[in-house]
């Protein structure tokens, strides 16, 4: 699957996912549709991204990029996970949002939005561009008992389908 990853096609949809938040069932802040994307390769941690998404706050603009990249270096430090969820402590300000795609050796993130919905936009946007399969993405929901990322990757393939 290494061969599928392709950054413009990447950025592209994290865009898409990001239109489709406010809409989610139960999202109790519809208002949040901002933060930053971290790709990396899993195998040396190369960074191969770090982009900001939609207007931030200023004060939350070094918060967000700083824990999108938190939960990328927490997740390379524990090989053996294949989400952040695994290793997350709110009393230390660890959050989820981190995926793991193995078979393409990259590792996305994002900080920005309610945590279940950063993990939902990562696990959404590594299915639809081919980064993982559906066994991974359903191991990783059940990891955190994600409800929003069901209802993320069902609106954007409805959206896909008009």
């Amino acid at each position: 699957m290494a061969n599928r990853f392709h950054l413009p096609s990447l950025l592209k949809r994290t865009h898409q996912l990001l239109q489709l938040v406010p809409a989610l069932p139960n999202n109790q802040n519809p208002e949040k549709v901002s933060g930053y994307l971290t790709v990396r390769r899993a195998s040396d941690g190369l960074i191969m991204t770090i982009s900001a998404f939609g207007e931030m706050p200023p004060e939350k603009v070094a918060k967000y990029q700083e824990k999108s990249l938190e939960k990328s270096d927490r997740l390379l430090a524990h090989p053996d996970h294949i989400s952040s969820w695994q290793s997350r402590h709110p009393e230390e300000g660890q959050w989820g949002g981190a995926i793991r795609a193995t078979s393409a050796d990259r590792v996305i993130s994002f900080s920005g939005l309610p945590e279940l919905i950063d993990e939902a936009l990562v696990l959404v946007l590594a299915f639809v561009t081919g980064l993982i399969n559906s066994d991974e993405f359903k191991t990783a929901v059940l990891k955190s008992n994600n409800q929003f990322a069901e209802a993320l990757l069902a609106a954007y393939q409805a959206k896909r389908t008009k």
